[in-house]
């Protein structure tokens, strides 16, 4: 994201932790020099998680809703992001 190379609803967003919201379209911006490294990671990844909508070969999603706690697989301590951000 911060090398501006994603839209989100038509709009460059360069900031990583740009929130987004249920109906937003996240696109990739045509002509960026990370399509192959984005393509060959969507390649990677078959599921696609309920609360969100995926084009593998549009490379865009759209936010369905906000996920679930339980949703998310990745091994985060939401305390420890909250402890950065207050510093």
């Amino acid at each position: 994201m911060l090398h501006g190379h994603w839209t989100v609803n038509g709009r460059r967003v360069d900031i990583p932790s740009y929130q987004v919201r249920p109906n937003d379209v996240i696109t990739l911006k045509p002509g960026t020099g990370a399509e192959q490294v984005i393509r060959d990671a969507t390649d990677l990844t078959s599921v696609v998680p309920a609360w969100l909508q995926a084009d593998h070969d549009g490379l865009t999603a759209k936010v369905l809703r906000q996920p679930e706690r339980q949703e998310i697989d990745a091994p985060v301590q939401e305390q420890l992001i909250v402890e950065l951000y207050l510093k």
